[in-house]
């Protein structure tokens, strides 16, 4: 170790051993920008030496096959960033200006890698304009720098941007798999474009989400996270292209079908009681989904097998919904203020329990709401007060 780091290291510990209840407001917030300064100082001078191990190839002497093998080794990190930051010491011997800004802290690493970048993609542009490109950083934010790099990329070879375009949407993906635990898992990636539709159509759903995850606050009902209620604004993106405007499959248009039988349906011991894609469910998930939905009647032989077929039966006739629409005007749920097309038609009673479906025995609930009044325990009587798990009214004022 030499002698300026076993100092900075000391410097550390100063730092390490400190009583922060000791020090002001101000100080700390002062402490907190330096620190984050002198980072950067010192990443600029961690790249400078892996420049020089690179020079040096001094990694090879205990059999080192890369310098990016080492490096990853050595300071513990990720191949992928091991790559990154050897690609960016490399290309730092050439852009001259990015270095003297990073080495005096007046660039971060991050905006630094974006030059990098810039540079391998277009070496004789960027050396024309690196002044320019480096003078803009401190003016912009990182998301900002990285669009104007962007648009200084296209405009270096408009023919290459458009390719690049295509590469990333051929990168696109969606791999959707049921976990062991029974949750289904989606993990992938989107081109920019595609990205940003989903984005929007998920920021406008959400909008309304954060509504009515006010309404369950005021209820006394746990709020769900922002990343809860982007997975539900997913879930409502796809409930409404089935309710609106899929395509015949089959002769029918795609919907959720839940399979159970009427035991289970009706609390008693039953046998079956699962969606046709990702399995079992609770026999209250069940009742909920069938509080508004068709019904198809199978009757079956000793051996499972499908003697007849009725007719599917609609719970809530169109002109049921149609009137609840008109009553109701929305969700009922205490400070919820959904609109309808974001609603389930929700028997009071249910039906399987004898309870008639009709306006009388009818509420419009969001989907939010609707899980909570089946599986999250709360409660409707008969005049519609809503009543929390712990038989408690929800105040509606």
């Amino acid at each position: 170790m030499g002698v300026v780091v076993s100092a900075l290291r000391s410097g550390v510990q100063e730092l390490i051993d400190e009583d922060l209840s000791l020090v002001d407001d101000a100080s700390l917030e002062g402490d907190v920008s330096e620190i984050s300064r002198v980072i950067g100082l010192l990443e600029a001078q961690k790249l400078r030496r892996v420049a020089e191990v690179d020079r040096r190839r001094s990694y090879t002497r205990d059999g080192g096959v890369s310098i990016t093998a080492w490096l990853a080794r050595t300071c513990d990190i990720g191949s992928g960033t091991a790559v990154r930051e050897v690609g960016v010491a490399r290309r730092l011997a050439s852009m001259p200006l990015t270095w003297e800004a990073f080495s005096a802290g007046d660039i971060c690493s991050v905006k630094v890698g974006i030059l990098a970048s810039a540079c391998e993609a277009h070496p004789e542009p960027f050396g024309a304009d690196e002044s320019l490109l480096v003078g803009l950083s401190p003016q912009l934010s990182v998301g900002e720098f990285r669009r104007a790099v962007a648009y200084w990329r296209n405009l270096q070879d408009e023919n290459r941007a458009n390719l690049e375009v295509m590469e990333m949407r051929e990168r696109s993906f969606l791999h959707i798999s049921r976990t062991w635990a029974g949750m289904v898992r989606l993990d992938g990636q989107l081109d920019p474009e595609s990205g940003e539709i989903v984005l929007e159509a998920i920021a406008a759903v959400t909008s309304e989400a954060d509504r009515a995850a006010d309404a369950t606050a005021r209820a006394g009902g746990t709020v769900e996270t922002a990343a809860q209620r982007r997975a539900h604004a997913l879930v409502d993106l796809c409930r409404r292209s089935l309710d609106t405007g899929s395509p015949v499959v089959g002769g029918v248009r795609p919907h959720v079908t839940v399979t159970v039988d009427y035991e289970t349906l009706a609390r008693r011991v039953g046998t079956t009681c699962e969606l046709s894609r990702t399995g079992t469910i609770t026999p209250e998930t069940a009742r909920r989904l069938a509080c508004d939905a068709g019904v198809s009647r199978v009757i079956v032989g000793p051996d499972s097998e499908p003697l007849d077929v009725g007719r599917t039966h609609r719970m809530f006739t169109p002109a049921q919904r149609r009137a609840l629409t008109i009553r109701d005007k929305g969700c009922r749920f205490p400070h919820c203020d959904r609109p309808p097309d974001w609603c389930d038609g929700h028997h009071v009673r249910h039906w399987v329990d004898g309870g008639e479906t009709s306006l009388a025995n009818a509420v419009l609930l969001c989907r939010r709401h609707h899980v909570l009044v089946h599986e999250g325990g709360y409660h409707i009587d008969g005049d519609l007060t809503f009543l929390r798990p712990d038989g408690t009214p929800i105040d509606d004022g």
